[in-house]
């Protein structure tokens, strides 16, 4: 803790209890002292003295922090460095520097960066590109800025970066979750930008000065509106005092001046943890502040504020059903209540219960699935109305039935189709079984030939085949409508470890975890985790147009994929019941990309209803 000499009494009370203590300014009368001192011999006074280097010259002297000390004897003081106001350390990798100023931002999508109002112009040029992970850079393609934003004001300074291409970013990369709740009770970090010296733990000796700048972590502690100490250099950004929008932190003791500078925009974040897996997520924008927020408090600007505009620049209402992507709320059960959204209640029945009109209004928002995507949170009002569906209802007592069944593997439907030519038995691709007479798979992988057997992957029986019937609308150039049935001469027994794997019926959500699993041997089988990704944003790299009926994923742990025509695409609900997402095309040879494209099982239930039943 260094003490600085802010002034010295002129008139009036030292202290200024029965007539007002009227003192000079020491500031006005800076570089006068320090030339006199010069002058006058005093050691370390050099030409670019300045207040760190004062501060460090005796810094051995000084106390610690007392929010770090344990214990202190008059020879010792044992300290907790873990409770530091302030540190160098490194800003999170989801942050990044807009432009060539003073301003950052945070990546919550793969082509989206959101920042403060106040970045997107400098002297009335916007920023043209980003740096990301240190050295790789993008350009801005769009700028979206709050519509209620006025230049120079603390009000709705938020605005929205959409990227010209997808961040090269690495294996197990996450992009920021938004953090949607307006209170925040949660510890946050705040970053700037300062010397190294100055916020070191010194124990003893003189400090050797280190002038060179990094990042720094700030530990703040959040204010409410009337404790909230804003410079008064701020003050005419917010004429109106705080608004709910804005989040108030620091720290109640002074930073020694110009140690530590605000990164505008920045990012104040924490990791919070979901099941048995953490999140990166960023609560608000820093906007104002001085010296880190120590002494006078950082303004920043939360985000819960202003989901639903992100939410309609990002999201908007005339959404593509195939960009869909939601959780699957694992609490709720069928027959449980729940909230479509504030203010209608619900209740968690089967998809087919819930009126159409509304399921079609549902995927162009956010809708609850109660553990299986076969249950929604459907308005009550809504439950029971009339649904024309021409899906056959067997395919919806799918997850029911495999239940029933006692089953010794997680995916009892896995097959190879092979082909007999010259008595010699050749395994090409897959399929699923889908009931006791039909396998599903990609009519690509038929070709214009019939194959003549099916071997289950967890038996060694083969089954002849009777007929097949691949799509009529199939396109061979970009796999569009690529599935086909196989008809079985005889029916499959179901047991432990053979028996159907029910079709994913919601066409307009997709799970947000899946597994491609392709057989490796006559008994085996490997699987990968994959997620699904925006059509629109495969669409940047893909020869061919993506249809509604496709489907777009990315395996997070590999930079690139081959996707194989023994690819399946499944997911799994908590009873271990698996359902068919998609399916792989036949490609004639390895692409690598960035993706892999299935075909959308949903999409063509009414043609596998009308020919599987």
């Amino acid at each position: 803790m260094t003490p600085f000499l802010v002034g010295v009494i002129s008139f009036g009370s030292t202290c200024g209890v029965s007539n007002p203590g009227v003192y000079t300014r020491i500031s006005e009368y800076h570089d006068w002292i320090v030339t006199t001192m010069r002058e006058q011999g005093a050691v370390g006074i050099h030409e670019s003295y300045n207040e760190t280097l004062c501060a460090l010259r005796f810094a051995a002297y000084r106390d610690f922090d007392e929010q770090v000390i344990i214990d202190q004897t008059e020879s010792f003081t044992s300290i907790d460095s873990s409770k530091a106001r302030i540190y160098a350390g490194s800003a999170p990798q989801q942050m990044v520097k807009i432009g060539r100023g003073n301003c950052y931002g945070v990546i919550v999508d793969e082509d989206t960066v959101l920042t403060v109002a106040d970045c997107t112009s400098s002297r009335g040029v916007q920023p043209t590109f980003i740096t990301y992970l240190s050295n790789k850079t993008m350009r801005i393609s769009k700028i979206h800025v709050h519509p209620d934003y006025v230049r120079d004001s603390g009000y709705n300074n938020i605005a929205i970066l959409k990227l010209f291409d997808l961040l090269d970013l690495p294996l197990g990369f996450q992009p920021s979750c938004i953090y949607h709740k307006s209170r925040i009770e949660i510890d946050v970090k705040a970053y700037g930008n300062g010397r190294l010296d100055i916020n070191r733990f010194l124990f003893a000796g003189s400090p050797p000065l280190d002038p060179r700048e990094s990042t720094h972590v700030i530990i703040p502690t959040m204010f409410n509106e009337s404790d909230c100490i804003v410079s008064d250099r701020y003050r005419p950004q917010l004429p109106h005092g705080l608004a709910r929008e804005h989040l108030c932190l620091g720290n109640e003791v002074f930073q020694v001046p110009r140690s530590c500078d605000l990164l505008i925009g920045s990012v104040l974040d924490e990791w919070l943890g979901k099941g048995n897996n953490v999140y990166h997520h960023a609560m608000a924008l820093s906007l104002l502040g001085r010296d880190c927020g120590f002494g006078e408090h950082l303004i920043a600007t939360k985000l819960a504020n202003h989901v639903d505009w992100m939410k309609s620049v990002l999201l908007p209402d005339q959404v593509d059903s195939s960009n869909v992507v939601h959780f699957v709320d694992r609490d709720l059960r069928e027959g449980n209540s729940c909230n479509v959204d504030d203010h209608q209640p619900g209740v968690c029945v089967k998809i087919e219960r819930c009126s159409v009109p509304w399921k079609e209004y549902a995927a162009r928002r956010l809708v609850t699935f109660c553990t299986t995507s076969s249950v929604i949170c459907c308005p009550v009002e809504e439950v029971g109305k009339m649904n024309n569906s021409l899906i056959h209802h067997g395919i919806f007592h799918c997850p029911s039935f495999v239940q029933s069944i006692p089953r010794k593997t997680s995916l009892g439907s896995l097959v190879h189709i092979g082909w007999i030519e010259q008595q010699t038995l050749t395994y090409q691709c897959a399929g699923t079984i889908i009931n006791k007479f039909m396998v599903l798979t990609t009519a690509s992988c038929l070709g214009k030939t019939i194959p003549d057997v099916i071997q289950p992957i967890n038996n060694l029986t083969k089954f002849p085949i009777d007929a097949v019937l691949r799509h009529p609308d199939f396109n061979s150039t970009d796999n569009t409508n690529d599935i086909a049935l196989i008809r079985m001469s005889d029916p499959f027994s179901w047991s432990s470890t053979m028996f159907p794997a029910c079709l994913w019926t919601n066409q307009t959500h997709t799970p947000i975890v899946m597994n491609t699993a392709r057989p490796t041997g006559p008994t085996s089988f490997e699987s990968t985790l994959v997620h699904p990704m925006y059509n629109s944003d495969c669409q940047r790299t893909h020869p061919h147009r993506i249809q509604d009926s496709q489907l777009c994923t990315r395996d997070p742990n590999s930079l690139t994929t081959c996707t194989s025509p023994t690819d399946q695409l499944f997911w799994m609900d908590t009873n271990r019941v698996s359902f068919l997402v998609g399916l792989a095309p036949n490609y004639t040879e390895c692409t690598q990309r960035k993706y892999s494209i299935f075909t959308r099982i949903a999409a063509h239930l009414e043609w596998i209803s009308e020919n599987a039943s």
